[in-house]
């Protein structure tokens, strides 16, 4: 009986060691973790580029886009207004998108311009969005019916080549399927609050087409591009795409030179889906 009782307390003894140490492996290792995050910069630049307007000949604004510490990709433009305007997309490991942010700030001398930051996280069942018009602050909710993105009402310099990014990436990741569209309108009765619904200007949802492919320069390099329609005006309804589900580009479908295309691109670091 004492060999029993005695072998027990080896065994709790090793027990109480391997614990120990563990701890102590935990506690060493731990200030080194700690170290290696906070040594991963709040974000990156990954790249730039202008946006051109074909028809004018001239840039419609200067964009950097930046990888941030959560993943997500800031579009920061400065516009030929003199506007600054950030945006945040916020995607998830399978490159859908989960949230979207804007910050706008008034157009230099224009007295009627606002300032405005809007905030919305697309949850399986809802949409919710927090908003700042000019300091004053509200929020809004909305059951929602998936795949679904947000568009500001009136679109407030909206980055149409990364707002599209989402919704092929989404259509094309369900064999093709229509993604419905949520925008925001005034408050009735509530100066300087916003509401949400489905967009009106898109009462159906958005339905991509494809058309084909090219091959043509985009992103700094020959690349093989799928051509989609997605019912927008005609001088913009052909998005080109990359093999990433990237938007580079809306024109019209006869290759005449109206549209919207990046140009100038310089890239400093790989970025997009890992396909």
């Amino acid at each position: 009986m004492s060999y029993i009782i005695g072998r027990d307390r080896h065994l709790e003894c090793e027990a109480t060691v391997a614990i120990l140490r563990s701890i102590v492996l935990l506690l060493v290792a731990l200030p080194l973790a700690l170290a290696q995050t906070s040594s991963i910069p709040d974000r990156t630049l990954v790249a730039e580029g202008d946006t051109f307007i074909q028809a004018r000949h001239k840039p419609l604004g200067h964009w950097k886009l930046w990888r941030l510490r959560g993943g997500e990709y800031e579009v920061a433009e400065s516009l030929a207004d003199g506007k600054p305007v950030v945006q945040t997309f916020r995607f998830n490991r399978h490159f859908l998108p989960t949230g979207f942010s804007l910050a706008a700030g008034r157009t230099p001398y224009d007295s009627n311009s606002v300032s405005l930051s809007i905030s919305c996280d697309y949850a399986p069942k809802e949409l919710h969005c927090d908003a700042d018009l000019d300091g004053h602050k509200s929020t809004a909710s909305l059951a929602a019916k998936q795949p679904y993105v947000f568009i500001p009402g009136e679109y407030y310099d909206l980055d149409f080549c990364w707002f599209l990014t989402g919704i092929v990436r989404l259509a094309t990741s369900g064999g093709n399927q229509p993604v419905n569209l949520y925008g925001m309108i005034d408050r009735p009765g509530h100066i300087g609050e916003i509401d949400l619904k489905a967009d009106s200007a898109n009462a159906e949802p958005m339905r991509l087409t494809l058309l084909g492919e090219v091959t043509a320069e985009a992103l700094g390099k020959s690349q093989k591009l799928k051509r989609y329609n997605w019912g927008g005006p005609e001088e913009l309804s052909e998005l080109r795409v990359t093999p990433k589900g990237i938007v580079v580009s809306m024109g019209k479908a006869d290759n005449s030179p109206v549209g919207l295309v990046f140009s100038g691109y310089k890239e400093y670091q790989a970025w997009g889906p890992d396909l």
